[in-house]
């Protein structure tokens, strides 16, 4: 049986970008930023932070790669500019 994943992080070189996937995924995500990091860190720190939010009994995951087609790209900037 999979858990559901709280957050996940994605290569965004030299950093390392942190994502929500659940409400306590969120809850960390705000608690990164409100401490002045935010959601982004430097590639070298990556471990260490994931290792604090594991330790903090959060479920953190790579992101898997998505395939996003034209037209779901068009739908999400039309989402985005109203």
């Amino acid at each position: 049986m999979s858990k559901q994943v709280d957050i996940s992080w994605i290569l965004d070189y030299p950093f390392v970008r942190f994502l929500p996937e659940s409400a306590a995924g969120e809850r960390v995500w705000r608690e990164m930023h409100s401490q002045g990091g935010g959601d982004v860190v430097a590639i070298q720190h990556k471990e260490c932070v994931i290792k604090q939010i594991r330790d903090a009994g959060y479920i953190v995951r790579k992101k898997r790669a998505s395939v996003v087609t034209d037209s779901e790209a068009d739908d999400l900037l039309n989402e985005l500019s109203n």
